[in-house]
């Protein structure tokens, strides 16, 4: 069965860069109304980012945010089935703090949470706080990400680790507090060494990509996890942007194209231009300045978009599907609740390959 979440817009006017998009403030009571309504239409899962720095611009793009374990741990209380998935950011959460905050929020959420760990290339985040390694990190994140993994999960089974790392060195470091539940992690790693890192350590790829280079993706990360004797599920990353006609909603991409905050695209494409190791996202997020909408524009944080009316959206989706095989979808929406609402009234039904 397909599975369907939602992409938390826990930076302020969520995942679209232009000034025609809502602009508004990512509060916790925006966050729980969300999550509580895409429970209530029995969405799977809710996924919250980390962010640390902003763009600014006109929109003040990603310059407020909301920190993602506190955000998952009052939506564990406050929920009651949906999976929540909190994000780590390598380079500025130590893995112990990590496999604690974690342990707690499983218990509160009664087995109800995962873990997306991300390993960071935008270096103005970490550098203004002390955190970024060196230009080296780039090419070598993953196998950092790795030993990270490696301490979760020592610590998870064990509740100690003894453990050295060029970037962590653990003596009998102690977290007796362990996870009741197996804790499911997600990667969005689409490089060579990110399809790699999710292949061999994690259970959930969630990847922003058009209708081809998503098959692909599917395609590869299917053939590592099978090496390593794994399966690893892909989770399709996309905005949802209906009409009441194919041409309403084809008018509203262009408006909000039309009316992009250049100045905050801009310096991230500049951000983006600083790690010229990128084979993955990275590359994509760089070059999407000149993509069509459908294959994942910057203007919309390079995440494809599906837009048409609501029979045109279920076919597209059924056309996705179909020929990517992707085991799911992560949506981001202009109105999460009106959007949610549309989607599981007027869309969801006349979709047909589950």
């Amino acid at each position: 069965m397909t599975k369907f979440g939602i992409f938390l817009p826990n930076a302020n006017n969520g995942y679209i860069v232009s000034e025609a998009a809502p602009q508004y403030l990512p509060t916790y009571e925006l966050q729980k109304s969300i999550t509580l309504e895409a429970e209530k239409l029995d969405y799977d899962f809710a996924l919250s980012m980390v962010k640390y720095r902003g763009f600014g611009g006109s929109t003040e793009f990603w310059d407020y945010y909301s920190e993602t374990f506190t955000l998952m741990a009052a939506l564990a209380e406050t929920t009651d089935k949906i999976m929540l998935i909190a994000t780590a950011g390598i380079l500025s959460v130590h893995p112990q703090f990590a496999a604690r905050m974690i342990a707690m929020i499983d218990d509160v959420s009664r087995g109800r949470i995962g873990l997306n760990i991300v390993t960071g290339g935008w270096k103005p985040e970490y550098t203004q706080f002390g955190a970024w390694p060196g230009d080296a990190y780039y090419t070598e994140r993953y196998e950092h990400a790795a030993h990270y993994v490696h301490i979760l999960r020592e610590l998870w089974e064990r509740g100690n680790c003894s453990y050295e790392s060029p970037l962590w060195s653990l003596d009998d470091c102690q977290a007796p507090m362990k996870p009741k539940n197996s804790i499911p992690l997600v990667n969005a790693g689409s490089s060579p060494a990110g399809r790699d890192f999710t292949a061999r350590y994690c259970d959930f790829s969630f990847v922003f990509a058009g209708p081809d280079r998503l098959q692909q993706h599917v395609e590869s990360l299917s053939d590592l996890a099978a090496s390593h004797h794994r399966k690893v599920e892909t989770l399709a990353l996309f905005h949802i942007i209906p009409g009441k006609t194919d041409k309403h909603a084809r008018d509203r991409v262009d408006e909000i194209v039309r009316r992009s905050d250049k100045q905050a695209i801009d310096r991230m494409v500049e951000i983006q231009m600083q790690n010229k190791a990128s084979q993955g996202s990275a590359k994509y997020f760089r070059e999407g300045v000149n993509n069509p909408a459908e294959d994942g524009n910057t203007i919309f944080m390079g995440f494809p978009v599906i837009y048409g009316s609501n029979d045109t959206i279920a076919q597209k989706i059924d056309e996705i599907t179909e020929s990517s095989g992707a085991e799911g979808f992560m949506f981001c929406f202009e109105d999460y609740i009106e959007g949610m609402r549309n989607f599981t009234d007027y869309i969801r039904p006349k979709i047909t390959v589950n």
